[in-house]
């Protein structure tokens, strides 16, 4: 079974870029989570760019990362966490996952989730907030679909391609 998520970015501040995260079905879009990235760049900076608009295959990183460690002995994750959920095949990128996160300065080029999102222009020190939760239920939901082989796409829409 092949199922699409879009990610729709709405706003680049230059600093941090936030949009939605949607569950898209014929005649409907359900919205799953907040998003934050870090900004646009023409010029990849590691760690500090947002990867490329396009569509990904989602699947399970196999390498344990300490971020997988860590995600593995927060007991906030468990017992639901085992291993990260990937965005595959980003060009110049490796390890591009979905995951926790408050602020830019936790992306590192990663999708971070949340279920509430200020302008990052008024709140500069954590705009996505409730992060636990809503990363929880996307993961909970999408792991042991990715895990049994359904094909699940990420299509990565930047902000002058507003979804309509």
């Amino acid at each position: 079974m092949e199922h699409n998520l879009i990610l729709q970015r709405i706003y680049d501040n230059g600093d941090t870029t936030v949009g939605s995260l949607v569950l898209s079905t014929p005649g409907k879009i359900k919205l799953i989570a907040w998003t934050l990235e870090d900004e646009h760049r023409i010029a990849k900076v590691a760690k500090e760019t947002r990867i490329p608009a396009g569509r990904y295959k989602l699947g399970i990183m196999d390498t344990i990362t300490p971020l997988t460690d860590k995600y593995r002995n927060d007991k906030r994750l468990q017992p639901w966490f085992d291993k990260h959920i990937e965005i595959k095949n980003v060009p110049n990128y490796k390890g591009v996952y979905i995951h926790l996160g408050n602020n830019d300065d936790h992306t590192e080029g990663c999708l971070l989730l949340g279920d509430t999102i200020a302008n990052p222009d008024a709140i500069k020190d954590n705009p996505l907030t409730l992060s636990v939760q809503a990363y929880k239920r996307f993961y909970v939901q999408w792991y042991p679909i990715i895990k049994k082989g359904d094909t699940v796409w990420l299509t990565i829409l930047d902000e002058h391609k507003i979804l309509t």
